[in-house]
């Protein structure tokens, strides 16, 4: 089905992008979005700058179509719910400073939003680049985020705000963030699933970003150790816990049965995962939580 053919109503959109000390990666971030093929005169683009003193201020102003906002709190979510108070779009769309969007990221994002039903979807990452072992890694994380929709279960649902779009209603129902370092995005998912349940939330691979901070194996390890370390501070929240070791297997044998297997991806996947649980137990371990 063509594009056309699915986006039967205007919808006005709202991106917000926090950022903080991005020079390297920011204007890839924005040109992605100013390229998309959702017309223009329908989407806006607010860059949230969080006290950055590198070029990345410098860098947005030179991008016409991006407003740029200025919050001096400290924290990614406190950015993000000063530049949502500017905002008109009756859809609200997040990625990052270090993200880069595909083209037609924005029309599968009100695509999906067709359904009713559906008050809240999560994209799929992609990291810096498809390596065997970043592709792997990055395959795994996207069909875990497919198995925990299948679930039903509100207690494994996340999500994270480098790709993530809700319904402005249930946003003002549901929001703002709260302003804590990490986890915010977590606490909102689980108010959002307890007001409107578990199917409002949907999964969709083809809304996609690109997140260039992972461009090595280890640097997906070290943010299971950070995110571990926060969960302290947003799980009483949110109500939320981490896949079983039983349930992680399951996504990876729903992997396994994909036309592209092959025995060495398997072992990366256990080995991976092995490794990723060490990372996140040890962050578990620690005491100085956000």
């Amino acid at each position: 089905m063509s594009e056309s053919a699915t986006l039967t109503t205007r919808v006005t959109v709202s991106v917000v992008v926090p950022c903080y000390n991005q020079e390297a990666t920011i204007s890839r971030c924005l040109t992605s979005l100013i390229n998309q093929t959702y017309p223009a005169e329908d989407f806006e683009i607010f860059l949230a700058d969080n006290g950055s003193i590198d070029r990345s201020v410098e860098i947005a102003r030179g991008f016409d179509r991006v407003r740029l906002i200025q919050e001096l709190q400290r924290g990614g979510f406190a950015a993000r719910n000063t530049a949502l108070r500017q905002t008109s779009g009756s859809i609200l769309v997040f990625t990052d400073g270090d993200c880069e969007a595909d083209a037609n990221w924005l029309h599968c994002v009100v695509n999906a939003f067709e359904d009713a039903q559906v008050v809240m979807i999560l994209g799929a990452n992609r990291f810096a680049d498809e390596s065997f072992f970043l592709r792997t890694r990055a395959d795994y994380e996207n069909e875990k985020f497919q198995y925990i929709c299948d679930q039903n279960n509100p207690q494994y649902y996340y999500v994270y705000t480098n790709n993530l779009a809700v319904r402005r209603s249930a946003f003002d129902t549901c929001g703002p963030f709260e302003t804590i370092m990490r986890g915010a995005d977590v606490i909102f998912s689980s108010r959002v699933i307890a007001k409107y349940g578990c199917d409002a939330v949907r999964f969709v691979p083809e809304m996609q970003v690109r997140h260039w901070e992972i461009d090595r194996s280890y640097k997906w390890f070290s943010k299971l150790w950070i995110y571990a370390r926060s969960y302290g501070v947003y799980s009483p929240d949110s109500g939320t816990r981490p896949l079983s070791f039983r349930q992680r297997l399951s996504v990876q044998s729903a992997m396994m049965s994909q036309p592209d297997s092959t025995p060495t991806r398997a072992i990366w996947l256990f080995c991976s995962d092995l490794i990723g649980t060490a990372a996140y137990l040890l962050g578990r371990l620690s005491r100085n939580f956000y």
